[in-house]
């Protein structure tokens, strides 16, 4: 059923209504640097490092089991 003006709820308003906040460039541009900057971070940390896979931390250093020590 397609919605006409009597059926329409009126507690919705239209989307024309709704103020959109103002929000200033300078956000926009510091947003843009944060993001480029972790970005680049990252591919600078991948780059040092050669683009090898993460090696993965063994699950039982960590918890006390194995290895030395036990009861």
């Amino acid at each position: 059923m397609t919605p006409t003006p009597t059926t329409h709820p009126t507690n919705i308003p239209d989307a024309h209504e709704i103020p959109m906040p103002d929000i200033p460039i300078y956000v926009y541009i510091v947003s843009g640097l944060l993001i480029g900057s972790l970005l680049g971070t990252q591919l600078l940390g991948m780059w040092l490092t050669g683009f090898r896979r993460p090696v993965p931390i063994p699950a039982e250093g960590f918890h006390g089991r194995g290895g030395k020590g036990g009861r």
